[in-house]
Parts: C-alpha cells; structure tokens; sequence
C-alpha cells in the first residue's frame, strides 16, 4: 500500500514510521528545507500527565494527555533507540500558583490530586511507563521555605512538587530525523508545500503542490499532519472545518549555559498567562513568558506567517522581556550567564478550537481533549493537540489504515 503523509513534524514522521514498519510505502511531503523545524522542535517537550488542565473540570484533557504519556517512551521506542534519552530528560516541573492565578491553591491542588488519581488508572488499565518511570505520581506541597529557596515569595502563593517531565525535542527531533532518513520504504519530499487535495473519479488523491504540476502519482490513502495547513488542507479535500479555531504563534528561549545551572527548577507556573522555566541535562534551558513569546494570533483557516516578521531586534526585545519576567519569579533565574550562552529564540504555532485565548476563563482552550485522528474513509487528518500525544496517534492512524478491508489488495 502507498501511502501520502502531509507534514513532516513528529507527528507525520511517526505516522510514517510507523506505517512503514507495517509494510507500507511511504512519501512524505514537508514544506520546509528540512523536516521536524517549527513547533516540533521548539516547544518545552513537555509530556503532560495532565497537570496544566486545571480549568476543565471534566477531566477528560488530563486523562486524554495520560493515554498519550504513558505510552510515549515505549512507542517512541519503535522507530528510535531511547536507551540514550533518558540524559534528555529535564528536571521534574514544580507547578507554581501565581498570586494572580485564575484559581487558587486549594483549587490547584484539588486538581492536581485528582490527576494523580486518575494516573494510577490509567496506567494499571493500559500498562507502559511515563518515561521510563512506573511510579511517576508525587504531588507534595512545597513548604514556605522550600518555596523562598526557588520561587518568589511575592509572585508565587504556593507550589508543588511533581515528577512531570520535558524531553528536550531538539534531541528527539534530531533522532527521529535520523531514522526517517534511514527507512527505506519512506521517501521524503522537502520544500514541498501541498496546497490541495484532489478526488479523482476513481476514488483515489492526486496532490497539487506550490510552484510545481501535480502530482501524478495516485494515492489510495492520505494521512494530514501539516499542522497549521491542516484545516485548509481538509477544506480542499471535503472535510468540513466550521468552528470557531485559534491558531496561535509563541516564540520561546532555548539555550545552554556555559556555566552550571546548580538547582535552577524547572517551573511551570498556573493558571492563566504566565509562563515556563525548563532545565534539561547539560546546562540546557528553555525560557517562555506568554505575554511576550505569544506575538500573534488568527482564527483564520489558513493564519499569516506571523514568523516572516521576525527579525533580531524583534527576537531580541522577546529575549530581554521574556528573562526580566521570569527572574521576577525564579530569582536563580539572575545567575544564569546569559551573555555567554548561546540562545535561540524561535517557535511554531500551537492550534486549538476555541475563538477567545487563554486568558478567558471560559475558552475552549481550557478543555483540550477534542483532538486525534479524524477519519473520512481513506483520508485522515490528526489534530495533536499536546507534543506527547504524537506517538499514540501515530499508531491509531496506522492501525485504522491496514484494518481497512477496503484497502486490502
């Protein structure tokens, strides 16, 4: 079976391996120059148990990022040796309350506790492992000291400890280039932006591609992981796309320090627009400040290239803002040699449905758990939703594509 992936982020390249591993063949489309460069590679690589969803009251996004977490290293463990990731695991997160947090800390560790509970669950029903931990649920209480000794006392009106985890992506990122580079069954197509989805009379897809003829090969089975071309794509393929989205563009800092980090935290601080500190193996960091790393926002189908306005003085502002905000709250923070280090400020786009941001108590982004792979016969599209979710979703769509008794030959 041929099939046609759309995106080569760590979405479409694991759908690729995957199917690949399953006998498919394989040719993958991606726009950039190179594959995993926007979104995949530059977020905090988080792989949420849920913890960050505490406004949905559902639950449902918390246990919808479990599936995704306590799966993620062994499927992940498919297509790359993670024998050698465990030295790309960050510091396990303290969530801080903001003292201008939309909840407060008694509703902060309610939710918490709950997640922990419904962790258990989910990982005695399914098995597997959260990175390679089978206990990974600790919720303890920072105590007043323990909370001076990393956070602002001003900012922070309590905080606690967990065994949540970042992988840095730039490490996964560059693994997973590897092995798709490798497999054989898959061809990759760079610079090759798909702008439309054809059905042909026969029941088959020809893709029409930017600056070049279609396509002419046919394709049984098309699977959409382009990311913010995802909507438009499914537009032009039939699919309907009338609800109200919000594509949002967020910068964030990644450095190393040429200096220890001793015991700077990794910190993510709730619940509303703040922000992340990061500390990964090595003297690695990632810095994020929500008002000053989001720098757009569309509910447009197809959104601007918010990135084509990006320049040094724009990066640079974004730096200096982003650090001053976050030494506020993590004063360890003023002892990294920022000078000295080599920083990049880059980003990619994160989609939700929802048309109010963050910042509304009752926005849609709050509840996050409408997301995976939407099927319409032979055509797939997968909404990630979180960058732990990738590896499931990956061998969701494999498996609805070769139990598919309509594409046996």
């Amino acid at each position: 079976m041929r099939v046609a992936v759309i995106g080569a982020g760590i979405q479409g390249i694991c759908a690729a391996l995957e199917l690949a591993r399953r006998g498919c063949t394989v040719d993958l489309y991606e726009k950039d120059p190179a594959p995993i460069s926007r979104a995949s590679r530059w977020n905090e690589g988080k792989v949420h148990l849920g913890f960050v969803y505490a406004r949905d009251e559902t639950q449902k996004t918390a246990q919808m990022a479990q599936r995704g977490a306590f799966s993620f290293w062994e499927l992940l463990g498919r297509w790359i040796d993670t024998h050698g990731l465990e030295s790309a695991l960050s510091e396990p997160f303290i969530y801080a309350v903001h003292r201008d947090s939309v909840l407060d800390v008694e509703s902060v560790e309610a939710h918490l506790r709950r997640v922990v509970a419904d962790a258990r669950l989910t990982r005695d029903q399914a098995g597997g492992t959260y990175l390679g931990d089978r206990e990974p649920f600790v919720v303890e209480r920072l105590s007043q000291s323990e909370l001076e000794q990393h956070l602002s006392a001003d900012m922070v009106a309590g905080a606690f400890r967990t065994a949540e985890r970042s992988i840095d992506p730039g490490v996964v990122a560059d693994a997973l280039t590897t092995a798709i580079s490798a497999e054989s069954r898959v061809e990759l197509a760079v610079s090759s932006a798909v702008t439309a989805i054809e059905h042909l009379d026969n029941g088959q897809f020809r893709l029409r591609i930017a600056d070049h003829e279609p396509v002419h090969d046919e394709y049984r089975v098309i699977v959409n992981a382009s990311w913010e071309d995802r909507l438009r794509l499914d537009a032009t393929s039939g699919l309907s796309t009338d609800r109200p989205r919000l594509f949002r563009y967020k910068l964030a800092l990644h450095g190393k320090s040429p200096k220890s980090l001793g015991d700077l935290p990794s910190v993510t601080t709730v619940a509303g627009p703040f922000g992340d500190v990061v500390r990964f193996p090595n003297d690695g960091f990632y810095l994020s400040w929500y008002p000053s790393c989001m720098i757009g926002s569309s509910t447009d189908l197809s959104p601007p290239d918010f990135a084509a306005s990006l320049n040094a003085t724009r990066r640079a502002s974004v730096l200096d803002e982003t650090v001053s905000a976050l030494q506020t709250l993590v004063p360890q923070l003023a002892a990294i040699d920022l000078d000295g280090s080599s920083i990049t400020v880059d980003g990619g786009f994160i989609f939700t449905w929802g048309a109010t941001d963050i910042t509304d108590p009752s926005s849609e982004l709050h509840q996050r758990s409408d997301i995976g792979v939407h099927s319409d016969r032979n055509y797939h599209s997968i909404d990630t939703g979180k960058y732990g979710m990738a590896p499931v979703f990956a061998v969701e769509v494999a498996d609805r594509i070769i139990a598919d008794p309509n594409l046996r030959e």
